[in-house]
């Protein structure tokens, strides 16, 4: 049975509620996380019977808390804490898909146990819980992609296939080598120690991969065919290589 990994959509999946709030205090409240980043995946396995699919949540909101343990003089504790969201929003994935009956593993499984889980039980989708060794979402997924030996890898990123950072303008890109990306990740991470598109480490990782790998808004992610894709979205998606 093909396996294919998704990494879901991280911050981009805040936005704003279209509705105004009396106390500008409350500000806070008009901002919500798209549910579409969970609601879609029921679309996409029932499109897709016959796959295996491994998730991995980003950390969606999880700045929030990372910068204010940073601000508290807590910086060794961020990367726990960080953590701690992601198996929140796995937690949360894991409930939902089960309200739809979907066979889903009950529980956020260890990313260098995911043959093992695969081999071994008959669910059809898993969440992979995060892990010390691997510097953000993005590396876990390659990570996950790497020891599953999946076929397909998929990035859900807001705004592809248009990039900025790095970029004179905004520009649009469908194919783009792991070169060129690890270059500027390793750029702009020793210059301002944060993550680029895929992280460094990440790139590191999916160079000893065989699968295909792209990444893709989170708008198509309904609609996905992953015996013929990208298809007719190879327009929409940034195939790396």
């Amino acid at each position: 049975m093909k396996t294919v990994v998704i990494r879901l959509t991280g911050g981009g999946a805040i936005s704003e509620v279209g509705t105004e709030t009396d106390l500008p205090w409350w500000g806070y409240r008009s901002m919500h996380i798209t549910p579409s980043v969970y609601s879609d995946l029921t679309a996409l396995i029932a499109n897709n019977p016959s796959i295996k699919f491994i998730f991995v949540c980003g950390g969606i909101g999880a700045f929030l808390f990372t910068d204010l343990v940073k601000n508290l003089a807590l910086n060794t504790h961020a990367d726990e804490v960080g953590r701690g969201i992601i198996s929140i929003l796995n937690g949360i994935a894991i409930s939902y898909l089960n309200s739809f009956s979907i066979n889903v593993y009950p529980n956020e499984i260890p990313v260098n146990e995911v043959g093992k889980y695969l081999s071994t039980t008959d669910a059809s989708c898993f969440f992979i819980k995060p892990d010390t060794g691997c510097i953000s979402s993005d590396s876990l997924a390659a990570e996950a992609a790497f020891l599953s030996k999946a076929e397909l890898l998929l990035y859900v990123k807001k705004g592809a296939p248009q990039y900025h950072v790095g970029f004179d303008k905004p520009t649009i890109i469908n194919r783009w080598s792991l070169d060129d990306i690890e270059l500027k990740s390793l750029t702009l991470y020793e210059e301002q120690a944060k993550h680029y598109v895929l992280d460094y480490q990440a790139c590191s990782i999916l160079k000893s991969n065989t699968n295909e790998i792209y990444i893709i808004p989170p708008e198509i992610i309904r609609e996905i065919n992953t015996s013929s894709f990208p298809g007719s979205n190879s327009e929409l998606v940034t195939r790396v290589y």
